[in-house]
């Protein structure tokens, strides 16, 4: 699941936009002004985010792990995060760990990838709740709107999706969907086109759509649901199905039949394949990469052998697929609902017994070795042979690590102001 930081940053950056159609009603000044603060002149941009990797002086590795301590350190402005990691003693001649080992605190939920991510008509990812409830007979999405990054606006002001503590579905928020995607369905093309507003500062993936009848906007990312002749992708082309729910491609696709944004072959399934996802301050960490979880939880150790598999949140380390969360957490069954995905969320602090820990290896320069072959059967397959040959030294190599390991939080540690 996307974070709602990530998005909130790159719209006052000005660094989500794209061109939607031409018929499209005009937006309001108002209504811009609050979407794009930073390309309407009304917010400075923020400043850039700076991550460096350092390798921590005079301290040895456990000589049956063999990696050494290394911080992330990201840097915005006077605000500094860490993430405390177990890496190559040598860095890679750009500075960057080929090999890591991360140990978490808490493990959430990514389920981008997944052909039941999202739905039209199951905004809050609640209409499947009864055990007797089939996800492959109805509409059961296992995730929100808001995590796909699609954001609706009224009178220039932003609808929350969820309201009070507990958090509970919006009326404003469903009613304003519901008008606007019965116009969206219907293929009333009211895409704005940025461009006549933006230019070259246009950035590459938002699409705007406004209707000036309600005064209603929806914001939508095109990298999370991707957009085909100018509407967003849904599977079979079928109005009444789940979006298209993107990760990045993996590096062997099937052999593609023609251009198609929405075509799915490339993307990793989060109910299906067991995948971790990494910021991009691990340039040497590619999609596709083995990536190995191993939790020891109320008394119990589990392995799962996965891929990395998605691009998260610049500034946080800690999200995993549906599938390889089951298995890290020994779960099994079907997942009906948004509640049951996030219920998967592990926080070692929480976990019954002594010792409890979670830690992820992640192997550079791996994915070549899944060929073309990226289900689930091979993927296991291949990690577990990539695991026995980084452990051919000392057999449980993977646990010495884990327990050198330090458990960071889902954004890194703060270090305490001066």
């Amino acid at each position: 699941m996307r974070s709602t930081i990530a998005l909130s940053l790159a719209l006052m950056a000005g660094l989500v936009s794209a061109p939607g159609g031409a018929a499209a009603d005009q937006p309001p000044d108002e209504l811009l002004d609050a979407i794009f603060p930073v390309l309407r002149g009304k917010r400075p941009p923020p400043l850039p985010l700076k991550n460096v990797f350092n390798r921590l002086p005079g301290v040895a590795p456990n000589p049956a792990c063999g990696l050494a301590k290394v911080d992330l350190v990201q840097t915005r402005g006077d605000q500094t995060r860490i993430f405390h990691l177990l890496a190559d003693p040598a860095l890679e001649n750009d500075g960057q760990p080929k090999t890591i080992l991360v140990g978490l605190s808490t493990i959430a939920v990514d389920a981008d990838g997944s052909r039941r991510a999202y739905h039209p008509d199951d905004p809050f990812g609640n209409r499947c709740q009864k055990p007797s409830d089939d996800p492959a007979a109805q509409i059961c999405a296992v995730d929100v709107l808001g995590d796909a990054e699609i954001y609706l606006y009224e009178h220039s002001k932003r609808i929350s999706q969820f309201v009070g503590k507990p958090a509970r579905p919006n009326p404003a928020f469903a009613a304003a969907w519901s008008s606007l995607w019965s116009e969206m369905a219907a293929r009333k093309d009211r895409w704005v086109d940025l461009r006549a507003y933006f230019g070259d500062k246009t950035p590459d993936d938002t699409r705007l759509y406004y209707s000036s009848a309600t005064d209603r906007a929806a914001v939508f990312d095109a990298g999370i649901i991707p957009f085909k002749a100018g509407f967003p992708c849904q599977h079979g082309d079928a109005r009444d199905e789940y979006f298209v729910a993107a990760t990045p491609n993996h590096p062997s696709p099937p052999p593609a039949t023609g251009a198609d944004a929405c075509r799915t072959t490339a993307y990793l399934d989060s109910l299906e394949i067991p995948f971790f996802v990494l910021p991009g301050a691990f340039r040497q960490l590619k999609i596709g990469d083995i990536a190995i979880g191993l939790s020891t939880l109320g008394g119990a150790e589990r392995l799962v052998f996965g891929v990395v598999g998605d691009h998260g949140p610049s500034q946080q380390i800690g999200e995993a697929s549906i599938a390889f969360l089951q298995r890290l957490g020994g779960k099994t069954g079907a997942i009906r609902n948004v509640q049951q995905a996030n219920a998967l969320q592990i926080e070692a602090a929480r976990a019954q017994g002594q010792g409890a820990a979670i830690g992820v290896l992640v192997l550079g320069g791996t994915a070549h070795l899944l060929g073309t072959d990226y289900s689930s059967q091979n993927i296991e397959r291949v990690a577990r042979a990539a695991l026995a040959d980084w452990s051919a030294a000392h057999a449980d190599r993977l646990q010495a690590c884990l327990s050198s390991a330090t458990a960071n939080p889902l954004e890194g540690f703060r270090p305490p102001a001066n």
